[in-house]
């Protein structure tokens, strides 16, 4: 019976849509509660006691249902946009030049990470419409799809004294298990030969959970655009004074500086003119 009534529910969400399902239960559940208020006689009782049970059943079912269709079509969604925004940059002439490129990772005790990254760069043969921007996760601990949909993105335009400006447009995927990728849309496109000033920000709990309860975590980086200098910057906050953090750099062109205090740790690294798909960065390892 409860597979035939979940059946029925969701035949009459996709026909009828949420908002008319969710009324109909209501009113079922509304009048349940009159008859077994007016009529004191059991069988009315036990009969309003049913309706509600259904009505209160119907809920419980409907809920994750409509979830569950609205978190399908969002994911659809998201694959074509990004499908589709993959194949324009690929067959289009358009070219990037990065004169500066700035990231900072700042980590809380637990390991949850606020990543903040800004561009300075230039569209060349064309008009830029939008950035993509992708941000790995290096951490042991599976992402979970629940972990997977607490992280948030966003990105604004940053004027060229660095005050931050409106947000943009964006759409968030992921392009694997362990990569999300961000998409600003700039609306009105840049023109080619026109500098432009983009901070893309994400928020990722437990990004660095692993480091932080002890392990080892890498962060790097790799351009795919000629890049004239890249800084990256991580901030370690400590759960003690007595906590001790290792570095080692990955990538020849790597030249970093570590120091640290009561309260953090700071490690940075920067690049010059990296080559494309070179690979740049630093390995921490919370020794203590």
């Amino acid at each position: 019976m409860r597979q035939d009534f979940t059946e029925w529910l969701s035949g009459q969400l996709a026909e009828r849509a949420l908002g008319k399902v969710l009324l109909t239960v209501t009113a079922l559940l509304g009048a349940a509660g009159t008859v077994g208020t007016l009529f004191g006689s059991f069988p009315l009782r036990a009969a309003a006691l049913a309706a509600a049970m259904l009505a209160t059943f119907a809920l419980v079912v409907l809920l994750p249902t409509e979830t569950k269709a609205v978190h399908g079509e969002v994911a659809t969604t998201s694959k074509l946009l990004h499908k589709y925004c993959a194949l324009i940059e690929e067959r289009s002439r358009l070219r990037l030049e990065i004169s500066s490129w700035v990231q900072t990772v700042v980590v809380s005790k637990r390991g949850d990470a606020l990543v903040t990254r800004r561009l300075t760069l230039t569209p060349a043969g064309g008009d830029l419409r939008f950035l993509t921007c992708n941000l790995r996760y290096y951490g042991t601990t599976p992402l979970t799809p629940r972990l997977r949909r607490l992280v948030t993105a966003s990105a604004r335009e940053i004027s060229v004294d660095g005050v931050a400006g409106a947000r943009f447009i964006g759409a968030s995927s992921w392009r694997s298990d362990t990569e999300h990728q961000y998409i600003v849309d700039f609306g009105t496109p840049v023109a080619a030969g026109t500098e432009v000033r983009v901070e893309v920000q994400w928020i990722w709990p437990l990004y660095s959970m692993d480091l932080m309860q002890g392990g080892v975590e890498n962060f790097d980086v790799r351009f795919d655009h000629p890049t004239d200098t890249a800084k990256h910057e991580v901030i370690l906050l400590k759960r003690g004074i007595g906590d001790r953090f290792l570095v080692s750099r990955i990538g020849h062109l790597t030249q970093f500086e570590s120091h640290g205090s009561d309260l953090s740790y700071r490690v940075a690294f920067l690049v010059e003119r990296p080559r494309p798909a070179e690979r740049a960065g630093v390995r921490i390892d919370k020794a203590r």
